[in-house]
């Protein structure tokens, strides 16, 4: 059921005519309200956003340089994603499962308005993020043209187990592209000028 406009940011949600109470339950946060008389709705943000996620991604100073914080990436484009399968015959101690590597071209919106009306965009970036050990892959609607609402990225941490960390990757849909999946590891590969 689409209800309108409705902002998850911080695993707080909020949107016009919107209701709100909220729990934790066994690592994941659970939103629970009403939208305009439209009825109840679950919204669940995977052990939820965490404060200061960049500091748990290998290179995001490359995108912190540029932007001045890590970028919410809100209406960004995927303009490339790759898959590699891994290595189960690895001397690691657990396999190498699947990598995925996502291009993807961002900017900063700014509050400046052009000759033509328009807001003023800068910073045109083409970052390359690079996400390690992935896990429950979905993936949907990737064309021409794959803008995404924004990149939500959750995290967990474990004491035991090969992996010291967990994080649940969310490439929001828009229209029809859309991904998500876990992994164990997320890097800034490299974050050039999109010309």
């Amino acid at each position: 059921m689409h209800v309108g406009a409705i902002f998850l940011l911080a695993g707080r949600a909020c949107g016009p005519g919107l209701s709100l109470s909220s729990d934790r339950l066994s690592g994941q946060h659970r939103s629970i309200g009403r939208v305009n008389g439209l009825g109840r709705f679950t919204i669940q943000v995977y052990s939820s956003s965490v404060a200061n996620i960049e500091t748990h991604i290998e290179g995001s100073e490359k995108l912190i340089c540029i932007f001045g914080r890590w970028p919410s990436f809100h209406d960004a484009e995927v303009v490339d994603l790759n898959l590699w399968r891994g290595d189960s015959m690895t001397d690691r101690s657990h396999p190498r499962f699947p990598v995925l590597t996502a291009k993807i071209h961002l900017w900063e919106l700014t509050d400046e308005i052009d000759a033509r009306g328009y807001y003023v965009l800068r910073n045109h970036t083409l970052a390359t993020l690079r996400f390690h050990d992935v896990l429950d892959l979905k993936i949907a609607g990737f064309s021409n043209q794959n803008v995404i609402f924004g990149l939500a990225i959750g995290s967990q941490e474990f004491s035991e187990g090969p992996w010291k960390r967990s994080f649940a990757v969310d490439f929001e849909s828009v229209a029809e592209f859309g991904a998500t999946f876990r992994c164990s590891r997320i890097e800034v590969v490299d974050a050039l000028p999109w010309t």
